[in-house]
């Protein structure tokens, strides 16, 4: 894949990601709600 980060490309961490879920701390199920609820309150979902 040309030009696909982390794969042919190198992964460039964002310097202000929008949201970062620490998942050594969380259940799989909680990452889960706080990226439907940031999903949600952006518009993306209703």
């Amino acid at each position: 894949m040309p030009e696909f980060s982390g794969v042919s490309d190198p992964y460039e961490v964002p310097e202000q990601p929008e949201l970062a879920i620490d998942t050594t701390n969380l259940e799989i199920e909680e990452a889960v709600w706080q990226i439907l609820l940031k999903l949600e309150h952006e518009g993306y979902l209703r």
